[in-house]
């Protein structure tokens, strides 16, 4: 192989290699979709949305168009609302990370990371996840910032823990199952 054809194959490798697959089609920005809170309808201008709100394997997500100091203030507010206790703060690069306990003894553990002019909240409360505090959590940072109407601070902060999904309350109990086991006879008998 000569030294021309070889730059030709480089060449070639070059022109192929970052474009990869994409998802994003032609050059621009992807669409977006983005569901409202109150309306509940989809929006394909993400300026027209004040708020988005995701809950995904345990975690609650939020957006927020406020500085970080800011965000990170609210966040241990909306924390003291909800009768939750800060017990770590650290931050990793750019990410904010606040540990807690909530009033019946669960882990709290909020993230907060800078986005492209937003910054991205999100929470994971107890080791399964728990919607409701998580969406009432959010919820009062919006408030804090200023970026949902003002509410009541709740007086009992809603919870529904979601089930261990290794070891459920709803199982079948050991008497049951291993009743057969208890119930078999004895035999004092040796097989030779």
């Amino acid at each position: 192989m000569g030294k021309p054809h070889a730059i030709r194959v480089i060449a070639a490798i070059g022109l192929v290699w970052p474009s990869g697959c994409t998802m994003m089609g032609s050059i621009g920005k992807p669409p977006v979709v983005i569901q409202d809170q109150e309306t509940g309808k989809d929006k394909k201008d993400p300026d027209e949305v004040r708020t988005t709100y995701v809950y995904s394997l345990g975690r609650g997500i939020q957006d927020f168009a406020a500085p970080s100091a800011a965000v990170t203030a609210a966040v241990a507010e909306a924390m003291g609302d909800l009768e939750m206790k800060v017990t770590r703060r650290g931050r990793e690069g750019t990410v904010a990370e606040i540990d807690g306990r909530t009033s019946d003894d669960r882990t709290v553990r909020v993230t907060i990371r800078p986005q492209v002019e937003r910054m991205r909240v999100s929470c994971r409360i107890g080791w399964f996840g728990d919607e409701p505090l998580a969406r009432a959590f959010l919820e009062r940072v919006g408030i804090r910032l200023g970026t949902l109407p003002p509410a009541a601070i709740p007086a009992e902060p809603p919870s529904a823990p979601a089930p261990n999904p290794i070891f459920s309350r709803e199982a079948v109990p050991d008497t049951t199952m291993l009743r057969d086991f208890a119930e078999a006879p004895y035999r004092e008998r040796v097989d030779p």
